[in-house]
């Protein structure tokens, strides 16, 4: 089984993953979901060079999210964001 959902992000439909990685400061996918339908993402890099979206916004309970995803396609052409990081900004603190 492979976890996935559809989602309308941007205008587009897209099939949503998640790395393990992105679940490492325990945010859920329900949170995670909700910011990346109600937020404008920003095109970014990862710390790879590879093109990424960027999303920053509140989830429903108020705490602001820092989200991005990287665009891949599936052996039918079909479009998946990849969710690669997920990130409470409240734990980044000043620089």
């Amino acid at each position: 089984m492979v976890d996935r959902q559809l989602l309308l992000i941007n205008n587009q439909w897209l099939w949503v993953r998640h790395t393990q990685a992105a679940r490492k400061h325990r945010i859920g996918k329900a949170h995670v979901t909700h910011v990346l339908v109600t937020t404008a993402p920003l095109e970014t890099t990862t710390n790879r060079g590879d093109p990424a979206l960027l999303w920053v916004g509140r989830d429903v309970t108020g705490r602001e999210l820092e989200v991005m995803g990287v665009t891949l396609h599936d052996a039918a052409q079909m479009p998946i964001l990849l969710v690669v990081h997920v990130f409470p900004t409240a734990l980044r603190g000043e620089r």
